[in-house]
């Protein structure tokens, strides 16, 4: 087993107060990590907490007119990818 690549770029769907966030599988992941942001910055990024085993988040609680930036890692028992590609997405009413 090794890392496992990082997933393609993910979708946003927008929402009322929220974003749903799905991206491909990952030959090799068991998990995988989300992290969001104001900023097209993933190094500042807010991870998202627990453990997600599938290929999509809902994102909630968020302020309608500002557009997130969202990032997903796969991780294994050998390691963690490195970050996608960004997406974006704007929660609507």
């Amino acid at each position: 087993m090794a890392i496992p690549s990082a997933p393609p770029t993910p979708s946003i769907t927008p929402g009322d107060s929220q974003l749903t966030f799905n991206w491909m599988s990952v030959a090799e992941a068991t998990s995988y990590e989300v992290y969001f942001n104001t900023v097209n910055d993933a190094f500042t990024a807010a991870q998202v907490g627990g453990v997600i085993t599938g290929t999509s988040y809902v994102l909630t609680g968020l302020t309608n007119g500002t557009t997130y930036y969202m990032w997903v890692k796969a991780k294994n028992s050998v390691g963690t990818s490195g970050f996608s590609s960004p997406a974006n997405g704007t929660p609507i009413l």
